[in-house]
């Protein structure tokens, strides 16, 4: 076992070392490309000297050293920051150590667990727990019973870069995760990270009180949804979500057909008592909501296909024409990755609005309202 303070490794990456081994940390530590550095990482996307980890002053820091891709506490970009016990920090390629100084704690009561689990509903039984926890000295007690905002990232750990990022939602219940969302935003092939992600949660204590899971699937192939990744999510689950009621599976960016509406439950050890749903596309529309007299609309609304880019302007090639005695500013809608996009294009001179925000390229959200001149508000639902 390594001595303390140590570093441990919280996610695969080029560096080859295995997750969970443990880094005896000198005074200072280096990692970069080169060969010299105390952690050489064989990749283009790390600087020669990419960061170091450095004891100054009685605390622990982790310091950029003016690197191209930077270096990440919970998805933000940093460039010299205090690193507590039990902190995490995030390199290019999601790779992510985190500082330990003492053992981890591992505080526990299976009896209590197990009973939480017969009625996860019951508040008293989640309070006693907190109690008890909490009576050992066990941070996660304290958690329980007074969860803050501001420390969701600590209990996130190699998980909050991705949080930051879109990439993992989490709905939190007595300050422990209770749903948990996993999609990529990527307009790369990443089917590998919802896999690297499972295996992280699956490591984090917090996170054996999960009782709904969805994936996106589709967002990570780029394609329908198949029975074998279907089978895959449940074998990577496996045991490791005690609490795990119900999974959803969700489409893609370039999914053509949506699969069937329907329910079932797996086979896994544990996800095998899980409840199976698969999520369908909802349509998505856009609809004239104010109109100038001045101007006219070749229709009132209409339905975006998935599959091809929308154009709204004043060409008759659009797929919405508005005209006018003065030019109005032309935008397309596209769908990118689980995502409806809004671009302007046609060289425009002065930016459309969103929601009285002037945007040139931005991502929508049902309800947003969309003015492309004014006077003219046109609402956009999905």
């Amino acid at each position: 076992m390594a001595d303390f303070p140590a570093l441990e490794v919280m996610t695969p990456g080029p560096h080859g070392l295995a997750v969970g081994y443990r880094i005896p940390l000198p005074l200072r530590f280096v990692f970069g490309r080169s060969a010299d550095n105390n952690l050489a990482v064989p990749s283009a996307l790390y600087s020669r000297r990419h960061c170091e980890v450095v004891f100054e002053h009685e605390r622990w820091w982790v310091r950029d050293l003016g690197s191209s891709n930077g270096t990440f506490v919970a998805g933000e970009s940093v460039n010299d920051h205090e690193l507590r016990h039990g902190d995490c920090f995030e390199l290019p390629r999601g790779v992510c150590f985190r500082l330990l100084l003492r053992e981890p704690e591992d505080v526990r009561d299976e009896a209590m667990e197990l009973a939480i689990r017969a009625s996860p509903d019951d508040e008293r039984r989640w309070s006693v727990y907190a109690d008890w926890l909490q009576e050992k000295g066990a941070a996660l007690g304290e958690r329980m019973l007074a969860p803050k905002k501001e420390d969701d990232a600590f209990w996130l750990g190699p998980l909050a870069g991705d949080a930051a990022r879109d990439e993992l939602g989490v709905e939190w219940a007595h300050g422990l995760p209770k749903t948990v969302r996993l999609s990529s935003r990527s307009e790369q092939f990443t089917a590998w990270t919802w896999e690297r992600r499972i295996a992280t949660l699956l490591t984090l204590p917090a996170f054996r009180f999960v009782r709904r899971l969805e994936v996106d699937l589709g967002s990570f192939y780029r394609a329908p949804i198949s029975q074998q990744w279907v089978d895959q999510v449940i074998a990577a689950v496996g045991a490791g979500l005690p609490m795990l009621e119900s999974i959803e599976f969700g489409p893609g960016s370039l999914i053509s057909l949506a699969p069937e509406r329907g329910e079932g439950r797996g086979e896994g050890p544990n996800a095998g008592k899980a409840k199976l749903h698969f999520r369908e596309w909802r349509p998505a529309r856009l609809s004239i909501e104010t109109l100038l007299p001045e101007v006219q609309a070749s229709r009132q609304s209409l339905d975006l296909p998935l599959t091809r880019l929308f154009r709204v302007g004043h060409s008759r090639d659009d797929d919405l024409l508005l005209t006018a005695p003065w030019p109005i500013p032309a935008f397309i809608i596209t769908f990118v990755n689980d995502r409806w996009r809004f671009q302007t294009s046609g060289g425009v001179n002065h930016p459309l609005k969103v929601n009285g925000v002037k945007a040139s390229d931005t991502f929508l959200r049902p309800g947003d309202v969309i003015e492309p001149t004014a006077g003219v508000r046109l609402r956009f639902d999905a």
